[in-house]
């Protein structure tokens, strides 16, 4: 028994609904989280800058200090610009962050210090997350946010 292939090659198939109208278009889904966008800048510290001195930062029309050397990240967590976060850790060592609307910059909950912003990421479905990097006690740590709001708990990570 011979098969037949058919090919159609640049051809336009229009849905049509009962009534022979062009049925509407689909509704374009919503990103999955997966793959936020994260933007690190990492600027050498000004000549002479002792250890944690204050650089000056301006995310989302709010002025505030950073930790000279240390990374700066910048989320697009949706990837299509709805929800930006900027992340940095400050010349004290805590770790703050601000987006659009936010008021100002905010101390991040749990009151977490460390050396070094590490990376943004989603899991699950709907769980945002940040890792930080310390010296002293040396490794990485997280912080989730299950959709409800930042918990406050760092983990070791």
């Amino acid at each position: 028994m011979r098969k037949r292939v058919l090919l159609l090659l640049g051809a336009a198939v229009t849905a049509l609904s009962l009534t022979g109208e062009a049925a509407p278009a689909a509704a374009k889904p919503a990103p999955a989280p997966g793959a936020p966008i994260v933007r690190v800048t990492e600027e050498a510290a000004p000549p002479n800058a002792g250890p944690n001195a204050s650089c000056p930062i301006v995310a989302h029309g709010y002025s505030g200090a950073y930790m000279c050397g240390t990374r700066v990240i910048l989320v697009d967590w949706y990837g299509d610009g709805r929800r930006l976060e900027t992340f940095v850790v400050s010349p004290v060592r805590t770790i703050w962050h601000a987006w659009p609307g936010s008021g100002g910059w905010h101390e991040m909950p749990g009151r977490k210090t460390g050396d070094n912003m590490g990376d943004a990421w989603w899991s699950g479905t709907a769980t945002r997350n940040i890792s930080v990097w310390a010296n002293h006690p040396t490794g990485y740590w997280c912080i989730s946010d299950p959709g409800s709001g930042w918990t406050g708990v760092w983990r070791d990570c």
